[in-house]
């Protein structure tokens, strides 16, 4: 939580847990309400909840070594697997947190892309604080974060087929997540600047990224069609079903470059 709170306040759970205010711990690790993401397998859930419910039975437990039980027990995995496995979900957390939202400081609606809907963005607060580039490299940065916890996780052996291919496909899908977001969050950026600068835009980068955006969706929604252990994907548009990313990129795919709207975009 550091990115949130100020210096000096509670950075996480261990923080709190010496308050006598503390009273137990209540987690959300198990979502899929409205219409998705729908998972295939516990995996993640099922991690989470018994990490934060072993800190809360024992908050002297560090999270490491609940995670190292949970692996030895519950997956029956090697040390080495599980060590792997742990630096893998970790580097997820910090992807997402670049990937989705930012650490540059600027504001951002945190509920732009939640549950099964990718609403458009509103980045006007990082051109004003001339982060657009900035913005740009951060979600690049996530891009190749996912691109190597997809490219890693295969290396962790699991005890069955469903579950080992169920991790491999779930990284994969934060691959395609987060880089259909890069693609668009370019887009939007450059646009967004482009009209600050009394109309010059970078109309290639621009279109390059609309173009990246198109091919991800079309591999995306293919490795949903194959894999049946693949979650269900997010529809970009807005919570309750107004206009949303598809129409943002729509839009700048009719002024900036060429090109049929993505089926469902």
């Amino acid at each position: 939580m550091a990115w949130l709170e100020p210096a000096g306040a509670a950075q996480g759970l261990r923080d709190l847990a010496a308050s006598p205010q503390w009273a137990g711990l209540w987690t959300w690790s198990r979502g899929g309400g409205w219409d998705g993401p729908e998972i295939q397998d516990e995996l993640w859930c099922d991690l989470n909840a018994f990490v934060l419910s072993g800190f809360a039975r024992d908050p002297a437990r560090s999270e490491a070594s609940l995670f190292e039980q949970y692996g030895r027990e519950v997956l029956g995995l090697s040390g080495g697997d599980t060590g792997l496995l742990r630096e893998l979900c970790l580097a997820s957390a910090a992807a997402v947190l670049r990937g989705q939202l930012s650490d540059l400081g600027a504001q951002i609606d945190l509920w732009w892309a939640r549950d099964d809907t990718l609403s458009e963005p509103r980045l006007t607060d990082f051109v004003d604080k001339g982060l657009t580039e900035a913005a740009i490299a951060e979600k690049q940065t996530a891009v190749a974060m996912w691109s190597d916890i997809a490219q890693r996780m295969g290396q962790v052996r699991f005890s069955t087929p469903r579950r080992q291919t169920f991790a491999e496909v779930s990284a994969r899908y934060g691959q395609f997540k987060y880089s259909i977001i890069a693609a668009a969050w370019t887009a939007l950026l450059l646009a967004e600047a482009g009209g600050r600068d009394g109309g010059v835009f970078e109309t290639a980068r621009i279109a390059a990224a609309v173009a990246d955006y198109d091919r991800l969706w079309v591999q995306w929604r293919a490795l949903a069609a194959s894999q049946p252990q693949c979650s269900t994907l997010p529809r970009p548009i807005a919570r309750g079903g107004g206009p949303g990313l598809g129409a943002a990129m729509d839009r700048l795919r009719a002024r900036f470059g060429s090109g049929r709207p993505m089926l469902g975009a």
